[in-house]
């Protein structure tokens, strides 16, 4: 995959709902421009400053899926305005460097290993000292009280 990544000129994600968004992720490591849609997990590490974002609007699911109920929200990308991302990319490559060489840079720190198996360790810690052991243990597991 990194190959494939390292010999495009950018990395586009018209997502309407994106848990991690590794593709953009791997992309921005690799030091290439990412156009994604602003919104959804993405933006734990992605901003205006390292990345070509695309706006959207917000829009019911009208039909359930295995992932989505009927109700939910997700986002529409802007197609009109992913197209003049791209073009960016295209037409200015000297501009859409910048966004790439600060997407390198800023996404070292937020998905590098060390810091995120510390940053699941604390959440888990914060969450074990927030719920009592008896809320959370099953009958006949070994943390379950018999009556």
């Amino acid at each position: 995959m990194r190959s494939l990544i390292a010999s495009c000129d950018c990395f586009i994600s018209l997502h309407r709902s994106e848990g991690l968004g590794l593709g953009m992720a791997q992309s921005m490591a690799l030091g290439k421009p990412v156009n994604a849609t602003r919104y959804s997990g993405n933006l734990e590490f992605m901003n205006s400053e390292n990345s070509l974002l695309v706006e959207y609007r917000l829009a019911t699911v009208e039909e359930s899926t295995e992932a989505y109920e009927a109700g939910s929200a997700w986002a529409e990308p802007d197609l009109d305005h992913a197209a003049e991302r791209m073009r960016r990319v295209h037409e200015r490559r000297d501009a859409a460097i910048q966004p790439g060489n600060a997407a390198r840079e800023s996404i070292r720190v937020p998905l590098d290993p060390e810091a995120t198996r510390r940053e699941i360790i604390e959440h888990a810690e914060r969450i074990r000292r927030a719920v009592p052991v008896a809320a959370t243990a099953r009958r006949g597991t070994p943390l379950a009280r018999e009556e």
